[in-house]
């Protein structure tokens, strides 16, 4: 049991004291029902009951212990503690701060650090000052900020999170640009002494100190007054009183000085219109092209723009005159016709003049880069080869080293047809007119007379002629047996036929041997029922 504060020092009773106590007490209370309400009986008890006086801090809300607890939920505490230190409940949110940072506090409820009733003059912080890591509290402490007391930033009796953040919440005093320059000191001073400066004129104000400018010690010499808003950033904006030329040049002295020195003059010329001056162009005055009211006329920055009457192509090249030549002088030509037109001139190409093909203006037509493009008019295949003359005919000369293998054509050479002069079946270079069929070219070689029909090919192969193989049991389904055997293909196959389909004939045994029936057809077509094939004259046993 733990001893109330107001039982300090005195005697503990025993059990069954302190419970005839509580009893009483009960008692006492329930009796007193009449005189007090409900809520005045339950503050009495929690007055009764309350370890010790709160500090001093919280002291107003000691008559109402609902303001910092909630009954039979000890973990309701911290969200009433938040409700009233919003500013901790808004780092907790955000992540930010001591409480959201440091390992030892974040997740933990408020009262894991920070005990009440122990007294009015308790410290509820609970805050070792020396071990104190301030980088949690999003603010770390460099230069000469580690070597201040907290006392310095922190006022005595003010929480420790109201103190600010920013430079010059602390040294406003201490602005000598009396508030020109804005309040993010920290742009321009460090943390460990004022007099240190760094400020990048380019980065922050855009204008960069070169030349004479970077030799400018103080930023008064340009930024009269401590004014900073409305220094101009121009040439002519400080240093119109120098102006010699008294503004026939106009306003940009950057265009030909420098901020190193007014009285070397220099241009840039790529820089400054995009058009630099090589070769020829780099010893030119300026009046001979700039001949009007000198720079308010822009002149063309194309080769054909200024030497359109130089032009000996008569414009037939196009206007892109540094294709081929260069600023140095014109006959200097230089024009890689495989790189920069991305077609190779190899064989007989490479000598052609340039007329020879590009016939047109070259910006209007472009000559074709395929062989058909510009040779249609000398295929001898009439198309029938299609348009990929590379495919045979190289670029040296049409009928030099042609290369063509037949055998991913329609019809490969096999056999005695690799022999065969191309000539012997192809009569003119239009050789898809070349027949394909055997009987196209063999037709007089054909012994059979055309009684086997157009396809050679069923009984001969390309290799012979005399080499031919033909399974007529097989092929036909009619078995050549009996006196059948040995019989010349012409003693049955006797008609001319344009189709194979043609050669077939009828395997009824009357459709050849009708006149060699002795029974004048008396037994029916059947022949097979009492004659062999060996003979008419042997007959079938019947049983």
């Amino acid at each position: 049991m733990v001893d109330a504060p107001w039982m300090r020092g005195r005697k503990r009773p025993g059990l069954q004291r302190v419970g005839g106590w509580f009893a009483s007490l009960a008692v006492a209370l329930a009796g007193a029902t009449s005189a007090l309400d409900a809520h005045a009986q339950v503050r009495a008890f929690d007055k009764l009951v309350m370890p010790g006086p709160l500090a001093s801090a919280h002291a107003k809300y000691e008559p109402e212990c609902g303001t910092c607890h909630v009954r039979f939920e000890r973990a309701g505490q911290t969200q009433l503690c938040l409700d009233c230190h919003k500013e901790i409940a808004q780092d907790l949110a955000t992540k930010t701060g001591y409480h959201s940072r440091s390992p030892d506090v974040a997740g933990k409820e408020c009262a894991a650090c920070h005990s009440e009733h122990k007294g009015r003059d308790a410290n509820l912080r609970g805050l070792d000052e020396l071990k104190f890591d301030h980088r949690l509290a999003d603010f770390a402490l460099l230069g000469r900020h580690a070597e201040i007391k907290c006392a310095e930033c922190h006022s005595a009796g003010k929480p420790f999170h109201e103190a600010k953040g920013d430079c010059i919440a602390c040294h406003q005093k201490d602005d000598r640009h009396h508030g020109n320059l804005g309040q993010a000191c920290a742009d321009c001073h460090g943390e460990t002494s004022w007099r240190e400066i760094h400020f990048d004129h380019e980065l922050t104000a855009h204008y960069a100190l070169t030349g004479a400018h970077a030799k400018i010690v103080k930023c008064v010499t340009c930024h009269v007054d401590e004014h900073y808003k409305k220094t101009p950033d121009t040439c002519i904006g400080c240093h119109r009183a120098d102006d010699k030329h008294m503004g026939r040049n106009g306003t940009k002295c950057e265009d030909c000085h420098t901020t190193t020195d007014w009285k070397h003059a220099t241009f840039d010329h790529f820089q400054r219109t995009k058009f630099a001056l090589r070769g020829g162009h780099s010893g030119l005055a300026c009046e001979s092209c700039h001949r009007g009211n000198k720079y308010e006329v822009k002149l063309p920055t194309d080769c054909y723009g200024c030497h359109a009457a130089d032009d000996q192509h008569a414009g037939r090249n196009g206007v892109k005159c540094a294709d081929c030549h260069q600023v140095t002088k014109w006959a200097d030509v230089t024009f890689d016709h495989a790189r920069d037109a991305h077609f190779a001139l190899n064989g007989a190409h490479a000598s052609l003049k340039c007329a020879s093909c590009h016939v047109e203006r070259i910006d209007t037509a472009k000559p074709a880069k395929d062989c058909i493009g510009c040779h249609r008019d000398e295929d001898p295949h009439a198309g029938q080869l299609g348009e990929r003359c590379a495919s045979c005919h190289g670029e040296i000369a049409w009928k030099q080293n042609v290369r063509f293998d037949h055998d991913f054509s329609r019809f490969p050479l096999v056999g005695k047809h690799r022999d065969v002069k191309c000539e012997s079946c192809h009569e003119t270079p239009k050789f898809h007119d070349a027949k394909r069929e055997c009987v196209d070219c063999h037709r007089d070689d054909d012994a059979h007379k055309r009684t086997l029909g157009p396809d050679c090919a069923l009984c001969h192969s390309a290799s012979d002629w005399h080499a031919w193989t033909f399974d007529h049991t097989k092929q036909t389904h009619f078995a050549l047996d009996g006196a059948h055997r040995g019989l010349k293909c012409s003693s049955c196959h006797r008609q001319a036929v344009n189709v194979a389909a043609d050669i077939k004939l009828d395997t009824a045994c009357l459709s050849c041997h009708r006149k060699d029936d002795v029974h004048d057809g008396e037994f029916g077509p059947q022949c097979e029922r009492c004659h062999t094939t060996e003979s008419f004259k042997q007959l079938r046993v019947l049983r």
